[in-house]
């Protein structure tokens, strides 16, 4: 059971992280479009 909750914990911030690369990419093509 805990190694089931490690793994949740280890995929949230996964999603995290790419969520804010994602966020961060857009913001670039944002300026480079301006």
């Amino acid at each position: 059971m805990i190694d089931f909750i490690i793994i949740i914990v280890i995929v949230l911030r996964a999603v995290v992280a790419l969520s804010k690369a994602v966020i961060a990419l857009m913001e670039l093509i944002r300026h480079l479009i301006d």
